[in-house]
């Protein structure tokens, strides 16, 4: 037996020309499949995101050791700039 995840229930009044009550009608409509395609999709997205921040770091941190060394470059040139000025 499958497992019901949703349901979407509407009911209103069936009503004579008086405008009273005489009955009731309704429907009920399961979005179970619905249900299940949607916390597949939020799965998926999940996942995405979770490799999207993976790939970001991955080019973040050769970036910032690249930075870092042209950094340090630009350091030496400019202590050697100022020992020539001594």
């Amino acid at each position: 037996m499958q497992n019901i995840l949703g349901l979407i229930h509407q009911k209103m009044p069936i009503r004579n020309n008086d405008n009273e009550i005489i009955g009731l009608l309704g429907f009920s409509l399961d979005i179970t499949e619905f249900k299940q395609q949607q916390e597949k999709m939020e799965k998926e997205r999940d996942y995405l995101v979770k490799m999207a921040n993976q790939i970001a770091h991955d080019i973040r941190s050769p970036l910032a050791t690249i930075k870092m060394i042209l950094n340090a470059c630009s350091d030496i040139r400019l202590l050697s700039e100022l020992k020539h000025i001594k």
